[in-house]
């Protein structure tokens, strides 16, 4: 049985949609592209899921076209000719995304009857569970404790205490001794109030044991639950986040890296101008700033040199003409000849200085055009040597920030930190991690709650003790319900009694007066008559009440009976254990008990199905359903599942798409829709034609 052809038109985000699926046929598209649309408008016609479970409501233009047997069907029909699984047992043919479940708690029960009828080739029918409970609804029973519904039973007790009414009115008819009759009434009721007491608190040690079984039951699923959140944890969400944001600005350093190598290289070429500069300096001569300055020197005044020589010539004529002594004149000349010659000397050097300071200007200017005294030399000296300190430290900066940069993570770097973070925590996106952790969160946060109900109760703060402490404290629940509250009621209604007792006594011969008043009876014939018809109608609802429970017992033996058939699906070739064996490679053997999954390891050990990994579970449901169907369908069948790998690891992923492959090749159809990028890469590997939306 095969699905050929799909039409869909207006339905959720399609407005036509319209393929023929191949025998592994893999649907990819992006989040609100349709997928599931596709998957509640093919759930609806061929499963009959209910409307109010479909996110679109139900759909109305879809045509799905099966082969079976040679023959092509066409759906929704009023006559489908083509027997599927509804019911409970549907969901073995379909998987909804992160939903792998193939039963809820309530329907558990109703789900195997309905897959071990199937099982039987018995064809469509109601599964055992549903008819019994029928049979007990239908006589007023409930299910959980076979005990009347609150209507009846309302019934019943107005009847039943109006047939003790009319009892005790037509036992005291006639008696002389009623009074007695009367008060061994009275003391039966004492007793049925103390009884009631003694009930009450034996009902008020019930309650608390319950409760706190109940919480107890619940820590410990709690913390079994916070087992399956081992992997998520703080620091990998951190890491995570700041991997993240390390990817986000590596185009950024890159970026930046690239301008600061650019800036690198344009202050190296104008640094090499400078130290070319610098070179010069120290070719002309001008080492230091002191260099660069010629002392100026104020040239002699050629008067006074003159008027020396000229006095000393006066002075030697006057003596030569006057015949005075020549000492003194000839001492004054020769002086005045040494002034001149030191006059004529010094102006000799200036001039020599002026050229030494002409020459020196015109090779600074040689450097530095733009100079016009030789005043100016040594600041431009002073601002060669800071911009070439001033350059050089800064390609010393820019170098530092290369290094800086080229020491972060690369780009794959970063890729590989992020896949093996994927790896450890088994979640493709970080939103998932944290979704993961806030779970956590909510269980932690549960078990604390729980842990400090149950210490307030037990006073012990080891939850080690817990369980041996509430079995100590374990009582037997009543054969009937008491509110606790009503204790000091009791206590009360016992002492008005036996006051009553007391008073009784005196009061009987007005009791007899008041008797028919009391008991709304007008003659004694009807009271006969409506005695008989209470007793008959209540001797009735204990027989209907019989029945029922006699017929459920029945039916619950036929059930067990059928449990070798599931035998069938967890043992052999191609059966649960073996196809769970090749995913895990963990696990030898699955078997149910008690109408719950087991998985056996390698060692022998069991873990029950809820103890497994949410992935582990769903792979688990996975292999049951293809090993269900195979026993279900031995001539074939259509598989839909709408991202089911999706907490599987990589390596499990392959497994189980191969696993979906064989089942392909022994003659069924996998049609598997998924958004994820991996997952479509996956299936084409094996062979699975892609269809995108």
């Amino acid at each position: 049985m095969k699905i050929k052809n799909i039409k869909i038109r207006n339905y959720g985000p399609i407005e036509d949609f319209s393929f023929s699926p191949g025998n592994f046929e893999l649907i990819f598209g992006l989040n609100e592209s349709g997928k599931t649309a596709i998957v509640e408008a093919l759930s609806s016609v061929l499963f009959q899921r209910r409307s109010d479970t479909l996110r679109y409501d139900k759909p109305e233009n879809v045509k799905i076209e099966i082969e079976a047997a040679g023959k092509l069907h066409v759906l929704p029909s009023k006559k489908p000719g083509v027997e599927l699984l509804a019911g409970e047992t549907a969901s073995l043919m379909y998987v909804q995304a992160s939903d792998a479940s193939v039963f809820e708690a309530e329907t558990q029960n109703r789900f195997w009857d309905g897959l071990k009828l199937k099982l039987t080739q018995a064809g469509p029918g109601v599964s055992y569970t549903r008819i019994i409970e029928r049979i007990i609804d239908r006589v007023g029973l409930t299910l959980k404790n076979r005990e009347w519904k609150k209507e009846k039973k309302n019934i019943i007790d107005h009847e039943t205490k109006r047939l003790d009414d009319l009892n005790d009115f037509l036992t005291e008819i006639g008696k002389i001794e009623q009074d007695r009759v009367e008060l061994a009434k009275l003391k039966d009721r004492l007793k049925g109030l103390k009884r009631d007491l003694a009930t009450i608190e034996k009902f008020k040690a019930y309650s608390i044991y319950q409760q706190l079984r109940n919480w107890f039951d619940e820590y410990v699923d709690k913390r079994n639950l916070l087992n399956t959140y081992a992997r998520y944890e703080d620091r990998y969400l951190e890491q995570w986040q700041q991997l993240e944001a390390q990817k986000s600005s590596w185009a950024k350093n890159e970026e930046m890296l690239a301008k600061t190598q650019n800036d690198i290289k344009k202050i190296e070429e104008e640094l090499g101008d400078i130290r070319a500069k610098d070179k010069l300096i120290k070719d002309a001569g001008f080492e230091s700033a002191e260099e660069t300055q010629l002392q100026a020197q104020k040239e002699p005044s050629f008067l006074y040199s003159a008027m020396a020589f000229l006095g000393g010539v006066i002075a030697l004529i006057i003596s030569i003409a006057f015949k005075v002594t020549l000492l003194i004149p000839l001492l004054v000349f020769g002086l005045s000849i040494i002034l001149f010659a030191l006059f004529l000397y010094k102006k000799a050097a200036i001039q020599k200085l002026s050229y030494a300071k002409e020459l020196k200007l015109e090779t600074a200017k040689l450097i530095f055009p733009e100079i016009r005294n030789l005043s100016e030399l040594s600041e431009k000296i002073a601002l060669v040597r800071q911009g070439k300190i001033k350059k050089e430290t800064i390609i010393n900066e820019k170098t530092d920030l290369i290094k800086n940069f080229s020491e972060k993570k690369v780009f794959g770097d970063i890729e590989k930190a992020l896949s093996e973070l994927r790896s450890k925590t088994g979640l493709a996106e970080l939103s998932q991690l944290k979704e993961k952790i806030d779970e956590k969160t909510a269980v932690l946060r549960k078990l604390g709650e729980l842990g400090g109900k149950i210490h307030g109760m037990l006073g012990e703060k080891d939850d080690g003790k817990w369980g041996r402490l509430i079995d100590e404290k374990k009582v037997g629940k009543p054969d009937i319900n008491f509110d606790a509250s009503r204790e000091q009621e009791v206590v009360e209604k016992i002492k008005g009694l036996e006051d009553t007792i007391f008073e009784k006594d005196k009061a009987i011969k007005v009791f007899e007066e008041m008797k028919r008043k009391t008991y709304n009876v007008l003659d004694d014939h009807r009271a006969f008559v409506e005695y008989y018809d209470l007793k008959k109608r209540i001797e009735n609802y204990n027989l209907e009440k019989r029945a029922a429970l006699k017929a459920a017992e029945i039916f619950e033996q036929m059930s067990g009976e059928l449990d070798d058939f599931i035998q069938n699906i967890t043992e052999g070739k191609n059966s649960l254990s073996d196809y769970f064996r090749l995913v895990t490679d963990r696990y030898d053997e699955v078997i149910v008990r008690d109408r719950d999954f087991i998985a056996v390891d390698k060692q022998g050990l069991e873990y029950p199905g809820d103890d497994l990994s949410s992935g582990a579970q769903d792979q688990l449901l996975l292999c049951f359903r293809l090993a269900a169907l195979n026993r279900t369908y031995p001539d074939g069948i259509f598989l839909i599942l709408d991202d089911a790998f999706i907490f599987a690891d990589w390596p499990r992923r392959r497994k189980l798409a191969e696993l979906l492959k064989n089942f392909v090749q022994a003659g069924n159809q996998v049609i598997y829709l998924t958004s994820d990028d991996h997952t479509r890469e996956l299936f084409k590997e094996c062979g699975a034609r892609l269809t995108t939306i």
